[in-house]
């Protein structure tokens, strides 16, 4: 692979992943087409193709007629990072994770705010009624201090996914073969 193209370049070069059996049967455009072809041109100066193999993908890469044509002649040539790592291809797909991972630290920062304010409200209401005396509502307190956390998970919610988007980003690299791995963490 040149030392220009990044791991896993061609695999986002496409109009649409030829990978996702959703986009396998479009139709391939000309720069779909163009993707492939660069990466069978980039092995073969690599010395990864020898020149039949070459002229053998390059023919079926120009004759290629939906996507799902192309990923079979550079699947052995490009690195598939996501993959591997066993994370979603798509972006929509991580975008849904991630947007799952802020839902639910928002869900457990309510359910965290709701078990010990329910506690103490009952306790309060349970000795306020048994006293006969309505006294100060110091469950206030609790509901206040783990209301926070709900507000700072609320406000947070980009962050959070941005947090969340690095670590998957994080662990497909270091799956990798030939990521940075254990050594290089």
């Amino acid at each position: 692979m040149s030392a220009a193209q990044p791991a896993g370049w061609a695999w986002t070069g496409f109009s649409h992943d030829p990978r996702l059996p959703s986009s396998a049967a479009l139709r391939a455009s000309d720069r779909d087409r163009d993707v492939a072809l660069q990466a069978l041109s980039e092995a073969y100066a690599d010395g990864r193709l020898d020149r039949e193999e070459h002229e053998s993908r390059t023919d079926a890469a120009m004759s290629a007629k939906v996507l799902g044509d192309l990923p079979p002649l550079i699947a052995d040539l490009v690195p598939d990072e996501s993959i591997s790592a066993g994370v979603p291809v798509a972006t929509a797909d991580v975008q849904t994770q991630v947007v799952q991972a802020w839902r639910r630290r928002r869900n457990n920062a309510a359910m965290g705010m709701a078990g010990p304010s329910v506690m103490t409200t009952g306790i309060w209401a349970a000795t306020a009624i048994g006293s006969g005396n309505i006294y100060f509502f110091w469950p206030v307190f609790v509901i206040l201090g783990t209301g926070m956390n709900v507000l700072r998970t609320m406000f947070s919610k980009q962050d959070i996914i941005e947090s969340e988007r690095d670590r998957i980003e994080r662990k497909a690299r270091n799956a990798t073969p030939g990521g940075p791995g254990p050594a290089g963490r």
